[in-house]
C-alpha cells in the first residue's frame, strides 16, 4: 500500500478533499474520529480499499491488511505504536473502529503480539489473526 513506507506530507486542502493519489491509485485520507464523534487533529486513517491505515502525526502507526499469510487479518503495526498516551489512546480507538473490539487497551495490544510471537497467531473477535510488529514501518 505504502511504497517504501513513504509518509504522505498533506496539505490542508488535500484533506479537506478527502483523498490523494498515490501511484497504485486512489489512496483515501479521513481524520480519524474520536469517541465523542469529532475529527481528531493529526490522526488520519488511510486506505485503498486492501489496506486500511492509521497515520499519527507523521508516523505511520498501523496497518490492518487483509487475507494473508493463512489468515483473516494481518495488524501490522509500526516501531512507534507506543510513542505516547495521545498515540495508544488513538491506536485503540482505531483498531475499535475497524472490528478489534478485543484489542481495547495497550496491554491487550502487547500480548496480542506476544501471543503472535509464541504461537504464530492470535484469535481475536473470532478471527484468526497475526499481530506484529514491522520495524521497518515509522
Amino acid at each position: 500500500m505504502y511504497q517504501n513506507r513513504v509518509i504522505i506530507d498533506l496539505s490542508i486542502r488535500q484533506i479537506k478533499n478527502k483523498q490523494v493519489h498515490s501511484t497504485g491509485g486512489k489512496l483515501m485520507v479521513s481524520q480519524l474520529i474520536n469517541s465523542k464523534g469529532n475529527p481528531t487533529l493529526n490522526q488520519f486513517v488511510l486506505t485503498d480499499g486492501k489496506t486500511i491505515g492509521f497515520q499519527s502525526y507523521n508516523s505511520l502507526v498501523c496497518e490492518i491488511r487483509g487475507r494473508g499469510m493463512g489468515f483473516d487479518n494481518n495488524i501490522v503495526l509500526g516501531r512507534d505504536y507506543d510513542y505516547s498516551r495521545t498515540t495508544m489512546k488513538y491506536l485503540i480507538q482505531f483498531l475499535e473502529q475497524n472490528g478489534f473490539t478485543d484489542l481495547d487497551s495497550i496491554k491487550a495490544v502487547r500480548d496480542a503480539i506476544d501471543h503472535t510471537e509464541r504461537y504464530g497467531h492470535v484469535k481475536l473477535n473470532g478471527q484468526e489473526c497475526v499481530v506484529w510488529i514491522d520495524d521497518t514501518m515509522h
